[in-house]
């Protein structure tokens, strides 16, 4: 079975944010929006994301990192970063897309998307992470 492709129309289908799938059983859904859905998926279960399948909406470099630290197996996504797509595909993950840009918008479409520009000259996870968290309890999503 395909499992992105389950994973993608499970995403499209139930209108979610991000569908992980780890061969035919759903292990993660959300329909938030931001990086929020993923970085608490991460959180709870990423001993159980290794290998998996994942559909994403929007992947920036904080995301692809979250999810080549999970250590999945294929992602699609209807946007990805050039920056992403290259650190998606050098840790050998295997990556459909709809469309490529060089940066996230913020919500205002005014200039970088916030968690872009966190992550944008980050070079540690571990501190990546923690600047996800306080920027998500300073937006009040946490």
């Amino acid at each position: 079975m395909d499992y992105l492709k389950l994973a993608r129309e499970i995403m499209y289908n139930e209108n979610q944010k991000i569908v992980i799938v780890n061969n035919n059983n759903i292990i993660y859904k959300n329909d938030g929006f931001g990086i929020k859905p993923l970085y608490c998926a991460y959180m709870k279960i990423k001993d159980q994301m290794k290998g998996t399948s994942c559909a994403d909406r929007v992947i920036g470099k904080a995301a692809a990192w979250i999810y080549k630290e999970a250590g999945i197996k294929e992602l699609y996504c209807d946007v990805i970063t050039t920056r992403a797509k290259n650190l998606l595909l050098d840790s050998e993950i295997e990556v459909v897309f709809v469309e490529e840009v060089d940066y996230i918008e913020n919500r205002d479409k005014t200039g970088m998307c916030p968690v872009e520009t966190l992550a944008k000259d980050e070079t540690d996870f571990d501190n990546l992470l923690k600047n996800i968290e306080k920027f998500l309890i300073e937006k009040n999503l946490m």
